[in-house]
């Protein structure tokens, strides 16, 4: 689940007038479509890697070229 989103210069949620609120509603939608994608992916058999940031790049860049043989 996402629980916040980085964006140089400050995020638009935080110039809206309820920026918590902003803030959820961005990482719901986000939850949606990494949901989607997920069960997308499963339904073509196409292969997927979860970035929730438990990796280091070093370890992500092996998965990745595990997934594309390389």
């Amino acid at each position: 689940m996402f629980r916040s989103r980085a964006a140089a210069g400050g995020s638009f949620t935080q110039r809206t007038g309820d920026p918590r609120r902003a803030e959820d509603n961005v990482a719901a939608r986000d939850d949606l479509f990494t949901l989607r994608l997920r069960e997308e992916t499963a339904r073509l058999g196409l292969p997927s890697l979860t970035v929730d940031g438990t990796l280091t790049e070093d370890g992500l860049t092996e998965r990745v070229a595990g997934v594309f043989g390389v």
